[in-house]
């Protein structure tokens, strides 16, 4: 498999994750969001018991209206039969505004509720009898029974509440085992991304070696070919001097030529091969930097998915706040749910924290990775420059391949016709200070090459290896003594 496809699917992996963990604690939020109501209805109806009882005082001093009592029966009754079947239930005691639960669906806080539907039927019944008749019987039954069913009440309540307390505490297992998963997955990928960019830089390092050794050859073509133009000159003049060792010495003219031709051939080659490794080298550049990009951009998407959990948290916390004002409205039978609100607040600001925490994080390896993403930049812009001097030493080897042909053909035209020696030798004297110049440019050049070749060395990491140099000049002192003139 493929590096750029291993990276590909690390990313999906994060993304998929961090989905799946947003949609579970948003599934939870909302969750506990509606448990946050059914907490407090079902606290209110303690609160409702006690209520009842006052009421039913206070309506045989006649302090209370009848209505006043029943509407607290009903508010009672509804509620209750809400909590364990479903069906609409009262927010306030004006009946005024409802809210639907769907029912518990929890055996023991459904068992509990059955058992304080089977305390309240006949305490309503009793309420009811009390407001009709005003039977004294009835009165003792409410005041006997108002403390059993307020008990059982209270014990609905707290299995609501450790019900709800499960759901968060389970909430907490699966956000810090999906942040354990994003961690190893992220861990693997950097991982790969570090293994990616050693194998980039191992490549650029052979490319260096070779593009020394390419260019410490070119530079001896070039002395070469520099001291054969100074010979041909100056077998040109003794020509000019002696026609009588035309013969001979024209038959040196032609080996030289002969030699010339091939050395420029031979460092052609070279400068193709020279070429094609900076074009290879530019490519696992650009690759590197397209890879720096795309984890750039997975760190932005991730940071996006740290905001969203951090505004998740701050909506908690929110709604903590307001359960525990709830709470503190109830008065002493809200302590316990105050405690609950307080603990939720607590994880919502923790979890806002570690959001910041991560956040920062991730800001300081995009901040890296863009450094990254520039250097990569600068190094594909020195390799474009050395691209161009080669293309300039291949034209170079093109012109001296050109000398040399021509040459080869005054020294064809020397052989047909001794009586036109002399113009020819003029000709062929001109043209071999011609190839003197040009085999100094092309020194020049190859300088110029070797140059940029010891800053990329600097720029890798390489130059400064003695051994490692020393070991490539004996490995071409072979090449080198079979390309010596003939002198």
């Amino acid at each position: 498999m493929k590096t750029s496809t291993k990276l590909y699917l690390g990313f999906m992996v994060q993304f998929l994750v961090s989905v799946i963990i947003i949609w579970s604690v948003f599934q939870l939020l909302k969750a506990q969001q509606f448990d946050s109501v059914v907490v407090n209805l079902a606290g209110r109806q303690r609160m409702l018991t006690q209520k009842l009882a006052k009421e039913c005082m206070l309506l045989e001093k006649n302090q209370v209206s009848k209505d006043q009592v029943l509407t607290t029966v009903k508010v009672f009754d509804q509620t209750l039969h809400a909590l364990l079947n479903g069906g609409p239930a009262p927010l306030d005691l004006n009946l005024s505004n409802y809210t639907t639960l769907p029912g518990t669906q929890n055996p023991d806080i459904k068992k509990q509720l059955t058992k304080v539907m089977q305390l309240w039927k006949p305490f309503k019944e009793h309420v009811l009898e009390w407001i009709g008749r005003r039977d004294t019987a009835a009165f003792q039954f409410i005041a006997s029974n108002n403390v059993p069913l307020l008990k059982e009440m209270n014990r609905a309540v707290f299995l609501m509440d450790r019900a709800s307390y499960a759901k968060v505490k389970r909430l907490k297992t699966m956000l810090i085992g999906g942040l354990g998963v994003l961690v190893i997955v992220f861990t693997v990928t950097m991982f790969m991304i570090r293994q990616n960019v050693q194998n980039i830089f191992s490549s650029l390092n052979k490319a260096v070696m070779r593009l020394t050794e390419s260019s410490s050859e070119l530079r001896s073509l070039a002395e070469n070919e520099a001291q054969s133009s100074q010979q041909l000159a100056k077998g040109s003049e003794q020509q000019s001097s002696a026609l009588e060792d035309t013969s001979s010495s024209l038959e040196e003219i032609s080996s030289m030529t002969k030699q010339n031709a091939e050395n420029a051939n031979l460092a052609n080659e070279l400068v193709k091969q020279v070429t094609g490794t900076i074009h290879n080298a530019n490519n696992s550049m650009i690759n590197l930097t397209k890879s720096m990009e795309e984890t750039l951009k997975a760190s932005a998407e991730t940071k996006d998915i740290i905001k969203t959990i951090d505004e998740i948290a701050f909506q908690t916390n929110l709604l903590a706040l307001n359960a525990a004002v709830e709470a503190a409205r109830a008065g002493e039978a809200g302590a316990g749910f105050a405690v609950v609100a307080d603990e939720v607040r607590s994880l919502a600001l923790r979890a806002a924290e570690a959001a910041k925490t991560t956040s920062q994080l991730l800001e300081d390896t995009a901040m890296k990775i863009e450094q990254g993403t520039q250097l990569s930049a600068e190094t594909n812009q020195e390799f474009n420059e050395v691209a161009e001097s080669i293309t300039k030493v291949d034209q170079l080897v093109d012109e001296i391949t050109a000398a040399s042909q021509e040459q080869a053909q005054g020294i064809e035209l020397l052989n047909k016709a001794v009586l036109q020696m002399d113009r020819v030798t003029h000709e062929n004297t001109a043209t071999a200070k011609q190839s003197a110049e040009t085999s100094r440019d092309l020194h020049r050049e190859a300088q110029t090459i070797s140059d940029i070749v010891e800053d990329l060395g600097l720029l890798v990491g390489i130059s400064g290896d003695e051994g490692s140099t020393g070991k490539a000049q004996k490995s071409l002192s072979g090449l080198f003594s079979r390309l010596r003139f003939k002198k």
